[in-house]
């Protein structure tokens, strides 16, 4: 997902994602780095990549979805996964 939403995949990933900015006029707190999720109709919609990948995404700090590389997203990942 990182790759995804730095633009570092081809288009038509990229293009199953948009900011929640790009969607909703209101500017809430902490939606700037969120992606929007659509609202699956069927269970099958509910495990596709553009649901589950955005749901993914949004639920990581913050801090995570800003860092400036590959490596270093997947070190701070790595440092805060519970097993």
């Amino acid at each position: 997902m990182y790759k995804t939403v730095n633009g570092m995949v081809p288009n038509y990933l990229s293009n199953k994602f948009s900011p929640i900015s790009t969607v909703h006029e209101h500017n809430l707190r902490g939606s700037n780095h969120k992606l929007f999720v659509p609202r699956p109709l069927t269970e099958s919609l509910k495990k596709s990549f553009s649901c589950r990948g955005a749901s993914l995404w949004n639920d990581i700090p913050v801090a995570h979805a800003r860092t400036e590389s590959v490596a270093e997203f997947n070190s701070k990942i790595r440092t805060n996964c519970e097993y």
